[in-house]
């Protein structure tokens, strides 16, 4: 720790046996912009797999690394959560498994043998496959920002769940996208004119699809907006989360950073903040809630804007699709950022991203996304 925090180091990372991750800790801590990576005999059981993640969290660590070939649901586990996997590869028929399953990383004594797979390797033999990412949960078939739609999402196969959040009159937060009620409800105004009460009298069933127009008669008979407590308190256990906040008042971050903590959200979700003052906000209230910086639609796809984000410490970024660089994908690969990509609803965008190399893709039409994504496989 001494050396790497004398010397220039542009990138390392100190690895450990999980038994001993507290030398990964105490290395960190001189040397901050090391990162982390921990040994595991075995990542099959869902016992371990949660053993692994909570020890990884703890340690800020980041990477698991299986002694014992991780299969394509134990990855799809932890890359859910913003963590690779790495194992080992003895010959080649461990690097075509490894790849097949979606390894992020091998390790082998031969690096060779790795080079030559990949020079003979096909385009259908990778099936590590995007985590699949619900915008404003399922809302082509259910109303956007509800308790229906991200349950539909969970069905659809969803690994992450979007949502937006918007505070009431008296300080709760709920789920809404628009600065208004207009078009989702049979209200209108902004959410911070009516208390929660208020806003529940309303039907929040008023609109559905993507870019469709609002609806004459609701899609329901009653629809209540949902709080993000309602959203902690049904999902917490069943997907991760990714949190659009929209009013970064300090009532606010401080509600929804309680909350978060409540429900112990610290390696299933992140908040997805508009600026890098804002994320500092965050951070000044709870440094351990996960953010992730979005900063301006033209810029998040660029080097110079993925690169501080690796500075402030991000560990996923989500550039937009019609952005998207040459570059962006490799860039985020060698800075160790998860490049969630906004949005791809048709087969074809999806088919090329996964082509690309994207880590995650949001998408309305989740139930697109996964039929493409199996019949890719």
């Amino acid at each position: 720790a001494e050396y790497m925090s004398s010397a220039y180091v542009a990138d390392a990372f100190v690895v450990a046996d999980s038994k001993a991750a507290d030398l990964v800790v105490s290395v960190r801590k001189q040397c901050p912009t090391v990162r982390g990576a921990l040994i595991f005999d075995s990542l099959a059981t869902d016992a371990e797999r949660k053993a692994a993640r909570a020890l990884v969290h703890d340690n800020k660590s980041y990477v698991a690394i299986a002694k014992q070939m991780p299969d394509a649901d134990a990855i799809r586990y932890f890359n859910a959560r913003q963590v690779a996997v790495w194992s080992y590869a003895a010959d080649a028929a461990d690097v075509y498994t490894a790849i097949a399953n979606g390894c992020n990383g091998l390790i082998a004594s031969a690096p060779a043998t790795v080079y030559d797979v990949y020079e003979n390797i096909t385009q259908t033999t990778v099936s590590g496959e995007p985590i699949i990412i619900a915008h404003r949960g399922a809302r082509v078939d259910t109303p956007e920002n509800t308790l229906l739609a991200m349950g539909k999402a969970i069905e659809f196969g969803a690994d992450i769940i979007e949502f937006d959040l918007r505070l009431t009159k008296d300080g709760i937060p709920v789920l809404l996208h628009d600065r208004t009620i207009d078009r989702t409800s049979n209200g209108k105004g902004e959410p911070g004119e009516y208390t929660l009460a208020e806003l529940r009298e309303f039907n929040f069933s008023h609109f559905r699809s993507i870019w469709g127009e609002r609806l004459e008669h609701p899609s329901y008979e009653k629809l209540a907006i949902p709080t993000f407590e309602d959203i902690l308190a049904a999902f917490h256990d069943k997907v991760c989360m990714n949190i659009q906040v929209y009013d970064s008042s300090e009532h606010s971050l401080r509600t929804i950073c309680e909350l978060y903590r409540k429900y112990n959200m610290f390696d299933k979700g992140f908040l997805a903040m508009s600026s890098f003052e804002e994320a500092e906000a965050v951070r000044k209230i709870d440094p351990e809630v996960e953010v992730a910086v979005l900063g301006a639609w033209h810029l998040r796809a660029t080097t110079p804007e993925l690169k501080k984000c690796k500075e402030f410490g991000c560990r996923f970024v989500q550039p937009p699709i019609e952005t998207l660089t040459d570059e962006t994908f490799a860039v985020c690969r060698e800075l160790g950022l998860y490049s969630n990509v906004f949005f791809a609803d048709t087969d074809v965008e999806i088919r090329k991203l996964v082509k690309d190399g994207a880590a995650g893709i949001l998408s309305n039409r989740v139930d697109l996304l996964r039929e493409t994504l199996d019949s890719i496989r």
